[in-house]
């Protein structure tokens, strides 16, 4: 054993996790700073490495006050008080930080992301030494931020789709094609105030309306009291494997983060019926990949259309006609939709 008496500083180790402290930070910030993540270090070897938009911060804090070794804060104002934060302590090997890390790389570039959760759940991983604070997720807050304008969003789409020719006309094919197939059932999926899915139900099928917004639900059931209309989470959907004639997804998934979308989709297969179709629209872009942009109601994602219809391919859907055309609207993205069927 060393003579302690001869060590010049402080040595302390134990797992902490396994004090690799640099000026750099741990392996596992790797994948953010891949991304072009600002990387800043205190006097301390603490690190710190901050999303571009500035509304996320992630520290690996090797000699902070207390057990904590990594950090995260989110951020809705990036000059604001956190909106949500989780710290895992000193007890948590690399491994399972940079896994997380490498998902939110993933997420954020597009490539696909297991479905497994990292955090957000109270489970086992507690005694692990992970430490929650409310997490506010994409759909919380897209829930919410539809719950806020519902008045406003139906007085937009009062006379249904009358200004959108293209949409509409979309729509009316989808319906013809639909009934082609004899199964007339038709879920709407991100139905908003349901003025789409009165339009299904007056071209001859027998649609009904899933929403995540409660309020949203509430105003359909409203406004058309002869329809039906459902909470649900689109990667959950109340319905039978094959159930299903058509789905339409009506700018329904522009919220979802890229590295989601795959699952959602597959849940809409498997409503499908064979034979059965989606039609599925969105804000398009002509560059390679998918963009985030500052919706109105809350974050949103445009999608190149060649792109999006390879996720369609993914899920095991033929793509057999797509439109687009300039936009209806300030934001600049062409208005994509693409017709695909279940084989």
């Amino acid at each position: 054993m060393p003579d302690t008496e001869e060590i010049d500083g402080d040595v302390y180790v134990s797992p902490r996790h396994l004090a690799s402290a640099t000026y750099t930070g741990d392996p596992a910030l790797a994948p953010l700073l891949d991304l072009g993540w600002d990387l800043q270090h205190d006097d301390l070897g603490n690190v710190y490495v901050t999303a571009p938009d500035r509304r996320v911060r992630l520290g690996y804090l090797p000699e902070g006050e207390d057990d904590g070794l990594w950090r995260i804060n989110a951020y809705k104002d990036s000059f604001g008080p956190p909106a949500w934060g989780v710290c895992f302590n000193d007890r948590v090997p690399t491994e399972f930080f940079s896994k997380l890390t490498r998902a939110s790389r993933d997420q954020v570039t597009g490539r696909s992301v297991p479905r497994e959760p990292v955090w957000g759940r109270r489970t086992a991983a507690n005694g692990a030494g992970v430490s929650f604070l409310p997490v506010l997720g994409h759909q919380d807050e897209t829930r919410a931020a539809y719950d806020g304008v519902v008045d406003l969003y139906a007085s937009m789409f009062a006379n249904g789709l009358e200004t959108h020719p293209f949409a509409r006309n979309m729509i009316g094919t989808f319906a013809e094609l639909v009934r082609g197939t004899g199964n007339l059932r038709v879920a709407d999926v991100g139905c908003g105030p349901g003025h789409v899915t009165a339009m299904l139900h007056d071209l001859g099928l027998d649609a009904f309306g899933l929403d995540l917004s409660p309020a949203m639900v509430a105003h359909a059931r409203r406004a058309h009291p002869a329809l039906r209309f459902d909470e649900a989470r689109m990667e959950a959907l109340p319905v039978e494997d094959g159930a299903l004639g058509g789905v339409l997804s009506h700018y329904s998934m522009i919220h979802t983060p890229p590295g989601e979308l795959p699952a959602l989709l597959a849940e809409q297969v498997r409503a499908l019926a064979p034979g059965g179709l989606l039609l599925v629209s969105f804000f398009g872009t002509e560059g390679p990949e998918p963009v985030r942009f500052d919706h109105k109601v809350t974050p949103a994602y445009s999608w190149p259309a060649e792109q999006f219809a390879e996720l369609l391919a993914g899920a095991g859907l033929v793509t057999f006609a797509r439109l687009l055309h300039d936009p209806a609207s300030e934001r600049g993205f062409l208005d994509t939709h693409l017709l695909a069927r279940r084989p």
